[in-house]
This record gives structure tokens, C-alpha cells and sequence, in this order.
């Protein structure tokens, strides 16, 4: 998310929160019409105020308080979840000397093993995954395949295709890859190449 994007965010959550405290205020009687036009004078929001704080029913006044608060919580945490740093992504760290470092997003090394099962015929979809195992990686791939592929021949040529193309990628051994094949079921569409 840009940051105008989560300016705006910002900005609405703060509106909703506040207006919940308005309503929350309003509705228990800590706030009252007449308090709201000393700031601000006008006839139709003193009317609508009044009219808000009616104390018949006693549990439509328990009702407003209860759901402006709720909404009020709500608000607070998105807020909170709003002006929290964004999550940095995990890194593998390849090299490191006293010029620097280099790293490579775990991220990257699972798109490049999702493109190196693509890669393969008869190969549709692929969603991988990257763990770290010491000094080597570990990659678990699930590929959906043609439905008419011998899934055994399809699923080696994935694991080798992935095994050798992160290993080029990262300079490091891949440990193990895990590739479970699921063919395509009929009706599907097919992935032109």
C-alpha cells in the first residue's frame, strides 16, 4: 500500500473513531446537545443531537452505546494495525564481507521455483514454498498437471527443473524438494503456452 493510500486510511479510521466517541458520548448523556452547539450553532445537528439522546427505550440508548463502542474498538485497532510498520520480508542471506552483504527474499527464491515447475511441459499451475534447513533449502511444490501426463515422469522432471534452477538462482545446495502432483480436473482451463 503507497503512502497515500495509508494516509487515507489513517485519516478515515480517525474520522470513524471519532465520531463513534461523538455517539458513545451522546448516547450515555456525557455529551449534550447544548454542549455541541456552544462549538458549533446549528439548528438541523441540535435537533438531530436531541433526538439521538432520547432516553425512551432505556435499551435503545444501551443498544447505541453498546455498537458505537464495538465500532469505536473496531476502529482503534485498525487504526493501530494502520500506523504499524509494514512486516518486512524474510530474507536468506547468501554472502557476507566486510564490503557488505547479500540477501535474497524467500519470496523471490519460491516465484523462481514456481517459474522453473511452469517451465516443465504439461505442467499448468504451481504454488511453492521455501523453508531453510542450515545452509541449504528445503522446497515443498504442489503443480497441477495435464490430466493426460504420466504424473511420475512430470513430477521428477519438476523437481529436477525446480532443484537446479534455485540452486543456480541461490549458489546453494537445495537439500530436498517435495512434489506433489494433482492433474487437472476436466472442464478446467487449459494454460496455453
Amino acid at each position: 500500500m503507497n503512502v497515500f493510500n495509508r494516509l487515507l486510511a489513517i485519516v478515515f479510521w480517525l474520522l470513524v473513531l471519532a465520531i463513534c466517541i461523538g455517539v458513545v458520548g451522546i448516547a450515555s448523556g456525557l455529551l449534550t446537545a447544548h454542549t455541541v452547539d456552544r462549538v458549533h450553532s446549528y439548528a438541523p445537528l441540535h435537533q438531530a443531537l436531541a433526538d439521538f439522546h432520547t432516553r425512551r427505550p432505556q435499551w435503545a440508548q444501551v443498544a447505541k452505546v453498546a455498537i458505537g463502542a464495538a465500532i469505536g474498538v473496531i476502529a482503534s485497532l485498525l487504526l493501530l494495525l494502520e500506523l504499524t510498520p509494514a512486516r518486512r520480508e524474510r530474507s536468506f542471506q547468501l554472502l557476507e564481507d566486510q564490503n557488505g552483504e547479500v540477501t535474497i527474499g524467500y519470496d523471490t527464491v519460491r516465484k523462481v521455483a514456481e517459474q522453473a515447475a511452469l517451465d516443465v511441459a504439461m505442467v499448468d499451475s504451481a504454488r511453492c514454498a521455501v523453508a531453510r534447513r542450515k545452509e541449504s533449502l528445503q522446497v515443498r511444490c504442489r503443480a497441477t498437471i495435464d490430466r493426460f501426463a504420466n504424473a511420475e515422469v512430470v513430477g521428477g522432471q519438476i523437481e529436477e527443473a525446480i532443484q537446479r534452477q534455485v540452486e543456480q538462482t541461490v549458489g546453494r545446495p537445495v537439500e530436498r524438494v517435495v512434489v506433489r502432483v494433482e492433474p487437472q480436473k476436466a472442464g478446467a482451463p487449459v494454460r496455453v503456452r
